[in-house]
């Protein structure tokens, strides 16, 4: 970075980021991997909400599932490193629907063992 120089040209609007949000990509994303958007529905245990709050915000929507539990469902870029993240909540943080994001997070798991 030794010959950084300011451009005084204008920016030069892309229609691929027209309606892009930064703060809905931080939502969706985990690390700096991507992968396809889908909807999953993660169930939880009761002391990991502040973990699902400051990955989602605290306007996702909670659900009770029991006592010990609630589920939320999000929109997310499946990626090994959202089957990481789960995996760090020791099992507290389960992927419950689609079939298809469950079975890849199952594969996942056998090649970490």
């Amino acid at each position: 970075m030794e010959k950084v120089e300011v451009e005084r040209g204008g920016i030069t609007p892309v229609a691929e980021f027209e309606n892009f949000s930064v703060h809905a990509h931080k939502r969706q994303a985990f690390s700096m991997f991507t992968g396809e958007l889908k909807e999953v529905l993660l169930t939880v245990d009761n002391s990991c909400i502040d973990a699902i709050l400051d990955k989602f915000g605290e306007q996702v929507p909670l659900t009770r599932v029991d006592e010990g539990h609630f589920s939320v469902r999000v929109k997310v870029q499946v990626s090994p490193t959202l089957f990481a993240w789960c995996l760090t909540s020791c099992g507290k943080i389960r992927i419950s629907e689609p079939a298809e994001v469950v079975k890849g997070f199952e594969e996942y798991v056998k090649t970490c063992i």
